[in-house]
């Protein structure tokens, strides 16, 4: 059984030695935060293919040895969690034919990359069952503050040279949609601590100024289809929080109005005597995104994707495996083009089953944060499904024109293969325990009322979330 740690300070004194101990939960973090930056460093500075792998070992330090510490976890909860049919269909079920034709075809490194990623599943489940989701996502928004500062700090002649010649921002070792890709993630969670009304003033303003910096690189690097993912992202999140708040709308144009004319008729203004300033923004957006480019632009097929997407979909119905899969990476080296789409990736490599699954374990994942928040009120609660439901759609959306929704080779895609496990407890974990209540295994709330004086502080599978 575990020891509940206090969640009003994050350090506690400890009177007999006279030393600050740091709490269970926030070391979690920090390692997890290590864990997510780790992956991303390679594309920081630049190193060889073996070592970018090598990068993914960090997660199997902390979720078999520092977590396993930390938190003595009951092993029926472990035991449980390695079972569940989700994990057990991800990992260990759905990869074994595109493994056995790997293996028939000899394709070695597609062998390795498959016992890589069931390597990586299992570790992700384990950490499912020692920390709650919330202290992932917290995790995960800390890692990106560390890389935006890596990115500005290491490249920051390409940077102003982007900004000043609109000129597309390419770090020597990291491609553009990659950079997109993960910072449209960033930006959600970004957001989330910003509109976190218990955090203080100073933390959600130090995450909106990081927020406005994920946006601004995103521009820089033209990433166009993570613009739109963050764009969908925002008009989801609000629709979402627009419905339920349908009861109140009256109330809420009624108070709005007095705002929204006088600022629509300063708008108005202001395009009827700007059109120099509009028509100079325009340029030089237009340039940035490359809209007019012959390569990028309007009537490229989305910068020559519809035809590698046509080759693939060629390709998958004449070696007649689209049920099977050829293996985890063969679509590069197979095709001699990266396919730029998450879905055909999947299939190609995988197969539709593997796809089908993923598609609707996230889609199930996002109607359910969408149903909870509908149906709960309590605004720390209802920030985290809203930030949340606004990942899982910058994933879906973004996937259209990148390959990125199975894998593991930056921290976006870790964080999806987190998402990929999540089981309907886990969204229980999203909220903060209060001295009032505490968790059973992840599952139901013991009040502290129905709990003994005695053991208190050792309730079964308590777990001790940083949010």
């Amino acid at each position: 059984m575990d020891a509940c740690c206090s969640s009003n300070a994050l350090l506690d004194m400890n009177k007999s030695s006279g030393k600050f101990k740091i709490k269970k939960s926030e070391c979690a973090i920090l390692m997890l935060s290590i864990v997510f930056v780790s992956i991303f460093i390679p594309y920081l500075v630049g190193v060889n293919f073996v070592v970018q792998i090598a990068s993914i070992f960090p997660l199997f330090i902390v979720g078999l040895v520092i977590l396993p510490l930390l938190y003595r976890s009951p092993r029926v909860l472990i035991r449980r969690r390695l079972g569940n049919p989700k994990y057990i269909l991800l990992a260990l079920v759905l990869p074994m034919p595109s493994l056995i034709v790997a293996v028939i075809s000899g394709v070695w490194y597609a062998i390795g990359y498959t016992f890589l990623m069931i390597a990586v599943l299992t570790v992700c489940q384990l950490v499912l069952a020692l920390l709650p989701l919330s202290s992932i996502l917290e995790a995960y928004t800390r890692a990106g503050v560390v890389i935006i500062l890596g990115v500005l700090l290491l490249n920051p002649n390409g940077i102003i040279s982007s900004a000043t010649t609109a000129s597309r921002f390419s770090p020597e070792y990291l491609h553009p949609n990659l950079l997109g890709f993960t910072f449209a993630t960033f930006v959600v969670t970004f957001v989330w601590k910003t509109i976190n009304h218990d955090a203080r003033y100073t933390t959600r303003i130090f995450y909106g100024v990081f927020a406005i910096l994920a946006l601004v690189i995103i521009f820089l690097a033209s990433s166009r289809a993570s613009l739109l993912a963050v764009f969908c992202a925002v008009i989801g999140a609000w629709m979402i929080r627009f419905t339920r708040n349908l009861r109140g709308r009256r109330l809420f144009v009624r108070r709005s109005i007095p705002v929204l004319l006088p600022a629509a008729v300063a708008g108005l203004v202001f395009l009827v005597e700007s059109t120099h300033i509009l028509d100079h923004l325009a340029g030089y957006l237009t340039n940035l995104l490359q809209i007019q480019s012959s390569y990028r632009g309007v009537g490229s097929g989305f910068s020559g994707r519809i035809p590698r997407w046509e080759i693939t979909i060629s390709a998958i119905s004449q070696n007649g495996l689209w049920a099977l899969g050829e293996g985890y990476r063969t679509g590069d080296y197979n095709l001699g083009f990266s396919i730029d789409n998450g879905y055909l990736t999947i299939i190609y490599e995988n197969g539709i089953f593997m796809l089908l699954f993923v598609v609707w374990q996230l889609f199930w994942l996002l109607l359910n944060c969408i149903k909870r928040y509908m149906s709960v009120h309590e605004q720390l609660l209802s920030n985290n499904l809203l930030a949340l439901s606004g990942i899982l759609i910058v994933l879906f959306v973004n996937n259209f024109f990148d390959r990125y929704l199975l894998g593991l080779g930056n921290p976006a895609s870790l964080l999806g293969l987190f998402l990929l496990l999540v089981e309907r407890r886990d969204l229980l974990l999203l909220r903060k325990i209060t001295s009032n209540a505490y968790y059973r295994a992840g599952e139901k709330i013991v009040f502290k009322d129905r709990v003994p004086k005695k053991h208190m502080s050792k309730v079964a599978g308590c777990h001790d979330p940083y949010i």
